[in-house]
Formats: C-alpha cells, structure tokens, sequence
C-alpha cells in the first residue's frame, strides 16, 4: 500500500458523520468563520488527552465561557473578562494554562495576522537546502516561539 492509498483509506475511515459527532473533531465544526475554527480546533487540540466525552464537554464548555464567539471574544473582549476561564480545569489543564492559551492567540492574532501566517512565516524562513530538519519543525518550532511570548 502506497501512501496515497493509506490517505484516501484514513480519510474514508474518519470523515464520516458517524466518526465526527463521537469525536473532539466536532468542535471546530460547529463553527463557520475561519478564525473561530482555527481557536476551537486548537482549545480541542489542547486538552485532547483523555476519553472524549469528556474532552468534548470541556471543550464546548471552554467555547461556552467565551460566548460561543471565539474569536470575537479574543479579540475584543476586556482584559478582566479573561478571568472567565479562572476555574476551567480538564485533567491537569488549568484555568491559570487556558488563560496563558487565549493571551497568546490574542497576540498572535492582534500582532502576526493569525495562526495561518505564523506557520506559513516559520515555512518561509525555513532553511531551503540542507536543513537538518523539515520545513514543518521550523514552522511549528515558529509558532511556539510566537505563542510563548
């Protein structure tokens, strides 16, 4: 089996109504803005260990905190409603880390253009030829320099 052929088998497998409604990949479907999708797939992405009712839970309640309005809420919403996600907590996930998390993706999209041109800038910069890694670990190496400031 090629890896063309894995792809299209995986892809079969998982995007599948019947996959999706059981799955923390539901999250970021219930939006439709761009940028709502981007922050709700990365609050899911965040907490995705354990079993994932309860990941789902959490994270539709973190959402929930932030009026359903990710983005809006990141962007616009005053320093002192931050505190909403003071007592999250999904496993050793605190509302201390959730608060850390929306600090940074207010930064990220208030000062870099959003999470898209954060990768899409540490892949530019990325060593062309002989790199000792893939352009990928420069793009993610990239973003985490930017959401740890």
């Amino acid at each position: 089996m090629n890896i063309q052929q894995l792809l299209d088998e995986k892809y079969g497998l998982y995007n599948r109504i019947e996959f999706i409604e059981n799955d923390p990949i539901q999250i970021p479907h219930l939006f439709s803005k761009k940028e709502d999708i981007e922050i709700a797939g990365f609050i899911a992405a965040a907490i995705a260990w354990g079993k994932r009712p309860m990941i789902i839970r959490n994270a539709k309640k973190w959402l929930a905190m932030m009026d359903n309005a990710p983005h809006d809420f990141i962007l616009s919403a005053p320093e002192k409603e931050f505190i909403i996600v003071d007592n999250f907590v999904h496993r050793t996930f605190n509302g201390e880390d959730a608060l850390f998390f929306m600090h940074a993706l207010r930064n990220i999209y208030r000062n870099h253009g959003g999470p898209e041109k954060v990768f899409r800038q540490g892949l530019d910069d990325a060593p062309q030829e002989n790199a000792k890694f893939s352009p990928m670990f420069y793009a993610l190496n990239h973003f985490r320099e930017i959401f740890m400031q």
